[in-house]
């Protein structure tokens, strides 16, 4: 009884199945599977979900082996298992994206991986194997997104390769099964090479006009990383890697060139001075070039770290280092920075959102890079400082990893506004930016002199920063200042020389003897653009200090005194591949394309976000419609070798059209009149190429034997040959019966 029940069981268990679509080939499911695993590889690769990476490559192994050896038994067993395991995933990842702050494209990438390997354990025909390579198309998508680095050209290539391998082959066992068709299926190959070199040749042109829009209308910005939160203790102060100590508040009467810590942090090594809270001329870190973040954003931006209002002779120090506690109360990624209402209506005037997404490649101090000024940020930790220059600060080192989204409101002007901007110190919330304690006399004539003719704040500060960028030297290997000299004096009346923080500070107090509200800045500098990946890449050698000046009613405004710097005050400028391409390459040419451009699309340019979309989402559906008519095409012709009824009527459609030429030509031929009754031709030529498309006709019409593509290129050759020599003569010689 007990082995009846089982073998019932098992006859039950292996029932077999129809098996007219079940697949055989197991050259076309291992080219299938190495598909899918370049996908799995690439999306958890750039998601850094290692483990799910090797659930996946070891549970698709598994589930390839177990399809191909239960090809030809229903199963229905293991789909009842799978149902229940994708519900179960289903519920899990879910459950996991409402009630925990993880970021949602992991959690959408590792249950995609894991759907894969149980869709693996149930491939017996040839489309579920399809399936899953638009599948694996869907998690290369994935890692391009996340993708910061070429290196996922060399994925991208791989996958093409593999992929346009399993459509031949797929090709190959089509046309082999059919039976029916005659021809070089090698021809298919060639084909598709044609076609790739083609889109790699048309490529790099799509690339650079393609339109770059931020991605504002997403609910959720990037944001990760797993750092140690110490809101309970955190002051605000600087805080390093590898570094036990923390820098904050000096005692009184300490110069920053005692403080031991501040050195001990340059001493360490990847370190840059302007990164402490006091600011020694003297001291130079040593700059590394190891790559420390990378920034998404379509506008080339100074990253701000740390403000400077206090010159002490020998530097700079910051004056409100605790600042204040900035919470998000739901506890969540999005912080909504507070503004007062002189901010907000500045910024609604004279500003543009930018939109910043920082990857750190590297563990970098507690400063929360942004431009200026920060509105909104989607951080890992819902609590941070925010000092009252509007620099950020985090309760933790920023670790390699770490990603956040900053959007902020950028002042936007144009130099005739500035020109008409006054630049007083007469406000009491400038005084802090308008002191001269600790600056020298001969520096704040020097500062008059310059400018003794200048009729507007703004032409004061252009006329300075010009002085300095003409009559002083770039030079990182300058020599610190003699014991008890100031550093900026020095630096304007004896070197005449220095690095950036030589010249921002002089530019900085130059401003002031003048009158116009300055501070000193520390970050980095927008970095490399890369055409290619449209991210920013920012290194050490990157650290840059700079000045930002106040005119009213447009606010802070960026100025770099330093020689190799931009001219003018700095804005957002907008970067793309094209304008990158002409910038590098043709300079010249680039800025009377740029002009015309701008010219061309000024209206575009003032057009609202909404706008924007709309034209983006024209332009996008114009490309779709051309990839679908290229598409198509491409169909049309891989039909040329599987498709014996398109065949036979290209091979009319040639014959027909010969007809009609004939008959243009004053040649009487009745419907049931044959080309080749036709008698009197002069061209012997003509008469041979007429009787042989007869030929063919009738093979493709009336014949057992099977066209083949020599056929169809035949009929092509006849109908251009004969409409060729039919142009040529005036008249033809027929003999009409």
């Amino acid at each position: 009884m007990q082995d009846s029940a089982r073998h019932q069981l098992l006859r039950l268990m292996n029932r077999p199945r129809d098996g007219a679509d079940t697949e055989h080939s197991v050259r076309l499911r291992a080219i299938t599977y190495a598909t899918v695993a370049m996908g799995i590889i690439v999306s958890a690769y750039y998601n850094e979900l290692f483990r799910p990476m090797l659930i996946g490559l070891v549970g698709i192994t598994a589930g390839y082996s177990f399809s191909y050896l239960r090809r030809g038994f229903t199963n229905t067993w293991v789909k009842f298992l799978l149902t229940l395991a994708v519900i179960a995933i289903g519920i899990i990842h879910i459950y996991r994206m409402i009630y925990t702050l993880e970021d949602h494209i992991l959690v959408l990438t590792e249950m995609l991986i894991y759907l894969q390997v149980l869709h693996s354990f149930d491939l017996p025909r040839r489309k579920d194997l399809i399936y899953s390579i638009l599948a694996a198309f869907m998690m290369i998508c994935v890692g391009g997104v996340l993708s910061r680095s070429l290196v996922f050209g060399a994925f991208l290539a791989a996958f093409i390769i593999i992929a346009l391998l399993m459509l031949i082959l797929y090709h190959l066992q089509e046309i082999t099964e059919g039976g029916s068709v005659v021809g070089n299926p090698a021809g298919l190959g060639t084909l598709l090479l044609i076609t790739v070199g083609l889109l790699a040749l048309g490529f790099p042109i799509f690339f650079l006009l393609i339109p770059r829009f931020e991605t504002h209308a997403l609910s959720g910005l990037p944001v990760s990383g797993r750092l140690r939160q110490m809101v309970k203790n955190f002051q605000g102060e600087l805080i390093y890697p590898r570094m036990p100590s923390r820098l904050g508040h000096l005692p009184e009467g300490i110069g920053a060139e005692d403080f031991a810590t501040e050195m001990e942090y340059l001493e360490s090594g990847d370190a840059y001075f302007g990164f402490v809270p006091y600011i020694n001329l003297n001291a130079r870190g040593r700059l590394s070039k190891k790559l420390l973040m990378r920034v998404k954003t379509i506008y080339a931006n100074y990253h701000r770290g740390l403000v400077f209002e206090n010159y002490t002779g020998t530097g700079w120090k910051m004056t409100d280092i605790e600042g204040t506690q900035v919470v998000n109360r739901d506890g969540g990624p999005h912080i909504m920075l507070e503004r007062d209402s002189r901010l907000q209506t500045g910024a609604s005037l004279f500003s543009r959102e930018v939109y910043q997404t920082y990857y750190f490649e590297h563990d970098m101090p507690n400063i929360v890079y942004t431009a200026y000024i920060p509105w909104e940020i989607y951080f890992p930790i819902p609590e941070l400082v925010e000092d009252k220059n509007h620099a950020l600060r985090a309760p933790s080192v920023l670790w390699d990893g770490t990603i956040y989204t900053v959007i902020s409101k950028v002042p936007d002007f144009n130099q005739r506004l500035l020109q008409r901007s006054p630049a007083s110190c007469a406000f009491p919330v400038h005084k802090p930016y308008c002191g001269l304690k600790n600056v020298p006399a001969s520096v704040q004539r020097l500062a008059r002199e310059i400018t003794s003719d200048s009729a507007t704040p703004y032409e004061s500060t252009l006329r300075l920063k010009q002085f300095l960028t003409k009559n002083y030297q770039y030079d990182l290997d300058t020599p610190p200042a003699p014991r008890g000299k100031d550093v900026v004096e020095h630096f304007l009346f004896n070197s005449r020389r220095g690095y950036c923080e030589h010249f921002a500070s002089a530019f900085t107090l130059l401003a002031r003897s003048v009158g116009i509200p300055s501070r000193l800045v520390t970050g980095f500098n927008p970095g490399r653009y890369n055409p290619i990946t449209g991210y920013f890449e920012v290194f050490g050698t990157d650290a840059h200090a700079w000045t930002e000046l106040y005119f009213s009613p447009v606010g802070w405004i960026t100025f770099d005194a330093t020689p190799a710097g931009p001219e003018g005050a700095l804005y957002a400028k907008e970067i793309t591949p094209l304008t990158f391409f002409l910038d590098k390459y043709f300079a010249s040419a680039g800025i009377r394309l740029k002009n015309w451009g701008t010219a061309a699309f000024s209206q575009l340019k003032g057009m609202r976000v909404r706008s924007k979309a709309a034209v983006s989402f024209v332009l996008t559906t114009l490309g779709i419609i051309v990839i679908l008519f290229l598409s198509i095409r491409l169909y049309n012709s891989l039909r040329l070798k599987s498709d014996a009824a398109w065949q036979q009527r290209k091979i009319y459609d040639n014959y027909f059209r010969v007809r009609g030429h004939l008959i243009k030509k004053g040649c009487p031929l009745p419907p049931s009149r044959l080309l080749a009754e036709i008698s009197g031709i002069s061209d012997p030529a003509l008469s041979a190429s007429i009787c042989e498309i007869e030929d063919i006709y009738n093979k493709a019409s009336f014949s057992d034997k099977p066209i083949n593509e020599r056929d169809i290129d035949r009929t092509d050759e006849i109908f251009r040959q004969v409409k060729t020599k039919l142009k040529q003569k005036q008249e033809l010689f027929i003999h009409k019966d």
